[in-house]
């Protein structure tokens, strides 16, 4: 999500049942993975490659001081490390990572922390690999405008497997400061690659907002619709990714999205699996706006039609 103030607020819940869910947001998925963002995170601007850029580009990365092709950072059990601390203004524009680890749900133990502008409190805070779309540790390769995962090594099934590049094209503007950190809340080591490109302006465009991401998670989910956002502030939401893993067995897509802003009902859906853009249950591939990443032990959904 990105936002400006905290005076309104957005509060979007999904109805349903299922034995696990596992939202976040912006960003965040083996029962069911899928995302939705109906924003792109970088345009496609061929007609301006030309045009004069009003911006200093920079990058942050983990390489080796001494040249050598040791380009990694060594995370130890417990230890918080600064990916990051940049000085406005500017805009994180693309984020690589890639956390190298033999200990089982490594992405789930590895939490992603962003601050703007100096904030004490974190305005993204959730495990790293959720953020990049992969629920329950599960990486399959994704292709979309805001994230980009290129093919692990191992079975998809491996909670360790690694080697897979993730990629966040979502702008990530800031006026002051940007501070990035990595926490291992694991009990082995692991070896961390990232780059990180940002832009510096002398002056920030107009009408930017901050990005926000919001993790959940409930096993079993309360009874009733599950909240996936709660948030105040002017801004918009820009992509939700739900992992669900469904214990009770069956089709359980029937829940309807509900969106409130400034405590009224605004938004109510036809279904989860059409809210991801699909119909009569759930595909996998991914595109540039929506997708199902992984999805597993689902059966073929015959229609039902009925009359009034």
């Amino acid at each position: 999500m990105h936002s400006q103030s905290q005076s309104d607020r957005f509060i979007t819940h999904i109805q349903g049942k299922a034995g696990r869910l596992e939202p976040l947001f912006v960003a965040a998925w083996i029962g069911v993975s899928m995302f939705s963002a109906p924003l792109p995170g970088q345009e496609l601007a061929l007609d301006r490659l030309a045009t004069r850029c009003d911006y200093t580009a920079g990058r942050i990365t983990s390489h080796d001081p001494k040249g050598s092709n040791q380009d990694f950072w060594v995370i130890a059990p417990g230890e918080t490390r600064v990916l990051a601390e940049i000085t406005g203004p500017g805009s994180i524009v693309h984020f690589r990572d890639n956390i190298t680890s033999d200990e089982p749900h490594h992405l789930q133990l590895h939490v992603l922390r962003i601050y703007w502008d100096g904030e004490r409190e974190p305005s993204v805070e959730v495990p790293i690999g959720d953020f990049f779309g992969i629920g329950f540790v599960f990486t399959e390769k994704t292709s979309s405008a805001l994230m980009n995962i290129d093919q692990r090594r191992g079975s998809i099934t491996d909670p360790a497997a690694s080697g897979a590049a993730r990629n966040c094209y979502i702008p990530m503007p800031f006026a002051r400061s940007a501070r990035m950190t990595l926490t291992n809340e694991g009990k082995q080591r692991s070896l961390h690659w990232f780059e990180l490109n940002y832009r510096s302006y002398a002056q920030l465009p107009p009408n930017q907002r901050y990005f926000h991401a919001q993790y959940r998670q409930a096993t079993p989910p309360p009874e009733g619709p599950y909240l996936i956002l709660d948030a105040t502030g002017d801004g918009h939401l820009i992509g939700c990714v739900l992992s669900i893993k469904n214990n009770d067995g069956g089709w359980w897509g029937e829940g309807d999205e509900i969106v409130f802003v400034d405590g009224k009902q605004t938004i109510q859906g036809t279904g989860s699996e059409d809210y991801f853009c699909q119909s009569y249950g759930l595909r996998p591939g991914c595109f540039p706006y929506y997708g199902v990443t992984v999805l597993e032990g689902m059966r073929p959904v015959k229609p039902v039609f009925s009359s009034a």
